[in-house]
């Protein structure tokens, strides 16, 4: 089948499960790929043979540990108004490329083309899970409010995480590659923000076995699969990739972004890492390098179903389902859910 995949440019999640998954559907199907300029770097160092094609950036401006409303109000707009502009593009080239299916990872501009063109549409991403967890604060409120915005429309969707998701991790194939070890050595990847206020409260430990990434004349697989734990932000997939494996994590949430908030709590609850705010972080960081031979803990929590194994076989098996039921009857006969084998996504 003749495939459209995309992914959003903002943080590597997305990226990395789009490249997890293109590793393996590439031997059944044509792929094309979509993605914000940001990533193509790295599409291209992982599927290099693969026809890739731009999509608008929705990265957001931040300043330290901070999202810049203002500024991304403003990039909503100034989107909102290229938008047709943008649809006709990709209409125009998913018809070009006879795309028969689209796959997107919280990205909704080839989505929406998708749609006009009745192009049956999964979308399959971790950030749209916070529908699943809703409370009221603001910044719950904004997510609960963007993240349909960010999906786009779609026919089914599957929800990838380690807490309460359809199905679990996504790990990159590379990073399955070497030993797994529990060494000595710390991995610091860790955004330019980030990085002076952990380097000093590390220096004041008197800690500096460490590895600072991103660096592309390192290798982060085999050093992640040697290290000791990793000091990271808070997105999922590098929750994921240390839970997986075996890695004690501690995370650094972005402020005012609830999926992260989200992901660093349910980091705790699982026993696999902690966190803390910038603010927190001279008292928390040692509490956690102090305490790293007690990892994995156990979990918190019995409310969530904690996932720590590599999920992309199961992952595919729902994609491949999705991609026979388009196969054996028309677009226009797709109605209601795709297979009601599907686990349901977990909320408290």
């Amino acid at each position: 089948m003749r495939i459209g995949m995309s992914c959003c440019g903002e943080g590597w999640g997305h990226v990395a499960r789009m490249v997890a998954f293109a590793q393996t559907l590439r031997k059944r199907h044509t792929l094309f790929l979509f993605a914000p300029v940001e990533v193509h770097s790295f599409i291209k160092k992982h599927v290099p043979d693969l026809p890739l094609f731009t999509v608008p950036s929705l990265v957001l401006e931040k300043k330290e540990d901070k999202i810049l409303w203002w500024p991304a109000i403003k990039l909503a707009i100034k989107n909102m108004l290229n938008h047709p502009t943008e649809n006709k593009r990709l209409k125009r080239l998913a018809s070009m490329l006879e795309i028969e299916a689209v796959i997107s990872d919280y990205e909704p501009y080839l989505p929406h083309a998708a749609r006009d063109l009745d192009i049956p549409i999964l979308q399959i991403n971790h950030p749209g899970i916070v529908v699943n967890y809703f409370n009221l604060s603001f910044d719950a409120i904004a997510a609960n409010l963007v993240a349909p915005q960010m999906m786009g429309p779609f026919d089914e969707r599957i929800f990838i995480s380690f807490f309460g998701g359809h199905c679990g991790p996504i790990i990159r194939k590379e990073l399955l590659n070497y030993p797994i070890k529990r060494g000595k050595k710390l991995i610091l990847s860790l955004k330019s923000s980030y990085r002076e206020p952990v380097l000093q409260v590390l220096k004041k430990l008197g800690v500096d076995d460490f590895e600072l990434y991103p660096d592309p004349s390192k290798n982060y697989a085999k050093d992640l699969a040697e290290s000791a734990a990793v000091i990271t932000s808070a997105g999922h997939q590098s929750i994921s990739e240390c839970i997986v494996l075996g890695k004690p994590i501690f995370v650094i949430p972005q402020r005012g972004q609830y999926e992260q908030r989200l992901n660093a709590l349910m980091l705790r609850l699982s026993g696999r890492g902690d966190f803390s705010t910038l603010n927190e972080l001279e008292k928390e960081l040692p509490r956690f390098l102090n305490t790293l031979d007690s990892y994995p803990k156990k979990p918190l929590t019995d409310n969530v179903v904690f996932r720590t194994e590599d999920s992309t076989d199961t992952a595919i098996n729902y994609i491949e389902k999705f991609l026979s039921n388009i196969a054996v009857r028309s677009w226009r006969s797709f109605l209601g859910p795709l297979d009601h084998s599907f686990p349901k996504a977990q909320g408290f």
